[in-house]
C-alpha cells in the first residue's frame, strides 16, 4: 500500500494544476496541489520593471522595434559635389605556402581575402587636400571638387587600415582591414 501511496504522491507533484485532465479516477477536488514543482526548484526570476507606471505604447502598423534595427551610417544624398573615380576590390596575403604547396587554408574566393583595397583617383595635388574619414561600414572622402560617401560591403576596423596618395597621378589607394564576425570558419 505504500507504493501506491507514493505513486499517487508523485503524480500530484508532476501534473500541471492547471491542466483538465478526463479521467474518472482523478475527480477527487479536495486533493492539494503540490508546493513543490520542477518550476520551483531554482533561483525565481522576475522580471523588473524600472518605471511601473511607464507604459510603452507600441504602434500596431511598425514592422520592427527601434531596438532591432542596426544602426547604419548615412549617405548624405543632398551633397552637390560629384563622385570621383574609384574601384573596390579584395587583397590576399599569400606565402609560398599558399600558392606552391597548397597547404594553407587559403583559397581564390573573396572569404580568404583579409583586405578590400580602395583606389580613388582625385584631381588634386597634396594630401592635405583630401579630408578621409573611415567608419567600420563606410568610407568619407571629401575634396573641394568631389565626395565618395561609400557604404561597404563588409564592416572593416578603421584603427588597422592603412592610407597612400600618389601625387603624380592623385591616386587615393586605402588598404581597409577587414572585420568578420566568422573569420575563424575560413582559418579551419
Amino acid at each position: 500500500m505504500e507504493g501506491l501511496v507514493d505513486i499517487n504522491a508523485l503524480q500530484n507533484l508532476l501534473k500541471d494544476p492547471d491542466a483538465v485532465d478526463s479521467s474518472d479516477d482523478e475527480l477527487d477536488t479536495g486533493a492539494q496541489k503540490p508546493a513543490i514543482t520542477p518550476g520551483t526548484i531554482g533561483a525565481s526570476k522576475k522580471k523588473i520593471n524600472k518605471n511601473p507606471n511607464a507604459r510603452v505604447e507600441k504602434d500596431p502598423n511598425e514592422i520592427w522595434d527601434e531596438c532591432e534595427v542596426e544602426d547604419k551610417p548615412m549617405v548624405d544624398l543632398n551633397d552637390p559635389r560629384p563622385q570621383p573615380e574609384y574601384d573596390l576590390n579584395y587583397s590576399q596575403s599569400v606565402t609560398a605556402e599558399d600558392m606552391f604547396l597548397q597547404m594553407g587554408y587559403k583559397n581564390q574566393s573573396t572569404s580568404c581575402c583579409e583586405n578590400l583595397v580602395l583606389r580613388i583617383w582625385l584631381d588634386v595635388k597634396s594630401a592635405a587636400e583630401i579630408h578621409l574619414d573611415v567608419k567600420p561600414q563606410l568610407v568619407d572622402c571629401m575634396t573641394k571638387n568631389h565626395r565618395l560617401s561609400l557604404p561597404l560591403p563588409h564592416p572593416v576596423d578603421d584603427q588597422k587600415c592603412k592610407a597612400k596618395f600618389d601625387v603624380d597621378t592623385g591616386l587615393l589607394t586605402l588598404t581597409l582591414a577587414l572585420n568578420r564576425e566568422y573569420e575563424f570558419l575560413n582559418q579551419a
